[in-house]
């Protein structure tokens, strides 16, 4: 988010001062101090949770041979799509970032690594074609690079959102995309209570499925409510792992220790507090 960057590289180090106390920065730095678990070793069981999904369905996509339904370009496809998100798991891991942001960088790479393991589901959709493969990489391509750019607005829109809150701000933030975040909260507790209910009535409601002719004949009903029902609820349930991860006044005070580090150790004297920040 450069642009985003660019404006919180305006905030000088006296308005960040009055904002940003030392136990944002431990916080930062550390996290939480009673967590039974080191850092470094939570990262490295996401990652390894990450990996084992995604090889899995590598394995499956190869050992799929048997099935003539599914082209052979479909699953090379979805394998090369698989071990790109891999590569790309690997790389995040792998990045380094300044040290004293220990806390901050793992907090992006968790976000980062839901973003990763929920747009693999797509592409595991190019591996389960049984027709042309064109009409399943095409659609399923354009939805990738509609959910990106949704990421990175939502991601910008509540990044400014919290700068005008804490610094006193005018930017221009877009109310549909806060609705939208809020949503896929929503989302998630309907999901979770529609589908105890449907534990509880599968059998009735299995049978009004099978035999509505109305649900069941009328391809123009199907088509209204995958386009004006479907479409938009697949856009906000994408933004569950951003509702559940991403913290905008995480990201804003991260970005700002990091450009004032020297600032704030002198200002809090780290050295006499046993906290070194280093980059």
């Amino acid at each position: 988010m450069k642009q985003v960057d660019k404006i919180i590289s305006t905030i000088s180090f006296e308005e960040a001062n009055q904002i940003i106390k030392f136990q944002d920065i431990y916080k930062i730095m550390s996290g939480n101090p009673n967590d039974k678990f080191a850092i470094v070793l939570k990262k490295k069981l996401i990652l390894l949770v990450g990996l084992f999904l995604l090889l899995i369905a590598v394995i499956i996509y190869v050992q799929s041979n048997n099935d003539p339904s599914i082209s052979t370009i479909s699953k090379i496809i979805a394998s090369f799509s698989e071990l790109i998100i891999i590569a790309l798991m690997l790389f995040f891991f792998l990045k380094t970032s300044a040290k004293f942001l220990e806390y901050y960088s793992y907090k992006n790479f968790c976000y980062m690594f839901e973003k990763l393991i929920y747009i693999s589901y797509f592409c595991a959709g190019l591996g389960m074609d049984n027709g042309n493969y064109l009409t399943t990489i095409i659609p399923i391509f354009l939805c990738l690079v509609v959910f990106i750019s949704l990421y990175y607005k939502i991601e910008k829109n509540i990044v400014m959102d919290e700068i005008n809150k804490l610094f006193k701000r005018e930017y221009k933030t877009s109310t549909l995309l806060t609705t939208m975040l809020k949503l896929s909260g929503v989302v998630v507790v309907v999901i979770i209570v529609g589908m105890q209910l449907y534990r509880l009535n599968k059998s009735w409601l299995k049978g009004f499925i099978e035999n509505s002719d109305v649900l069941n004949t009328n391809a123009t009903i199907s088509d209204i409510v995958g386009i004006f029902i479907g479409i938009p609820l697949l856009m906000i349930i994408t933004l569950i792992p951003t509702f559940f991860l991403f913290d905008a006044n995480l990201y804003m005070k991260g970005k700002i220790i990091k450009q004032y580090s020297e600032e704030f150790r002198q200002e809090y004297d780290f050295a006499n507090c046993k906290i070194k920040l280093e980059k």
